[in-house]
């Protein structure tokens, strides 16, 4: 095995994955950009969620938007529903695995909030009660997953956002899943504090 070679073909196959991609989410990305913008000017709150490898994006989004990325600014109010290990392991013991956002959401959301999911999962039973459960507490929803996202549709309103990546689950699925958020974030920081000089 060339190990170099081995390298240079990650890299090229993850700039392809990456071009693929652009087009199809940059659209719905800049719509779930001016969504979570209006939450937050309006005193809102973000909660976040991903399944499996997903939750690693999630903790990218959350680390970011509490912290920053590249530019001092405030912290922004945002909660990752995949950190906090023993209230997820009270409720999967208690109510099941598929109640371990919603129960969460149920306790923190609030009207005028919204709710982030990261997916790389076709389905997933605990997103989509996570999804009721910010319905019922009227949360705006902004679902980033992969190439097929139909099983959420019907329990999404119209004002919710879809951004159906058209790259299959694997490693490649995960870094445009990455790239994607640190734009939403830049554009969340431009659209609420400004563009900065340096930026022109």
């Amino acid at each position: 095995m060339d190990l170099e070679q081995f390298i240079i073909e990650q890299f090229h196959e993850s700039i392809a994955a990456k071009m693929a991609a652009c087009e199809a989410i940059a659209a719905p990305l800049a719509e779930a950009s001016e969504l979570l913008t209006h939450t937050l000017v309006h005193e809102g709150r973000i909660l976040a969620c991903g399944s499996a490898e997903a939750a690693s994006v999630v903790q990218q989004l959350t680390a970011s938007l509490m912290h920053r990325l590249e530019r001092e600014r405030p912290a922004l109010p945002i909660f990752s529903l995949n950190q906090d290990a023993t209230a997820i392991s009270a409720i999967a013991n208690d109510h099941g695995l598929d109640d371990i956002y919603a129960r969460q959401i149920i306790g923190l959301g609030q009207e005028g909030d919204s709710l982030v999911i990261i997916t790389q999962q076709e389905f997933s039973p605990a997103l989509l009660t996570a999804i009721n459960a910010a319905k019922s507490r009227g949360m705006s929803i902004v679902i980033l997953g992969g190439p097929d996202l139909d099983c959420y549709l019907s329990a999404l309103g119209e004002d919710d956002i879809e951004i159906a990546t058209p790259i299959e689950p694997s490693p490649r699925l995960t870094e445009v899943h990455q790239l994607a958020v640190a734009c939403l974030i830049e554009l969340l920081e431009a659209q609420l504090f400004g563009v900065d000089e340096c930026d022109d």
